[in-house]
């Protein structure tokens, strides 16, 4: 397999998961609105931010790279939410 290949695995498996994400940021989002709860928790948001970024860079991955892809996963699942 060539490493073009590799890639289109990835980027396929990649889309698939954050398809996954999306799926359960709709199911919270219903959680939410029968409660009566705020779609955006701060707190949590900061957690999520501080593990994930920790967790990336600890894989070697850039702590801008994943501030901005988090920042845009959490935007549309807020997106998905409302």
């Amino acid at each position: 397999m060539c490493i073009r290949d590799r890639i289109d695995r990835l980027d396929h498996e990649l889309l698939e998961v954050l398809a996954k994400r999306m799926n359960v940021s709709r199911e919270i989002g219903r959680y939410k609105k029968e409660r009566k709860m705020p779609v955006v928790q701060p707190g949590r948001y900061d957690d999520i931010m501080q593990s994930r970024i920790a967790a990336a860079r600890a894989m070697g991955i850039g702590e801008d790279f994943m501030r901005l892809v988090l920042a845009a996963i959490h935007e549309e699942s807020v997106r998905l939410q409302l």
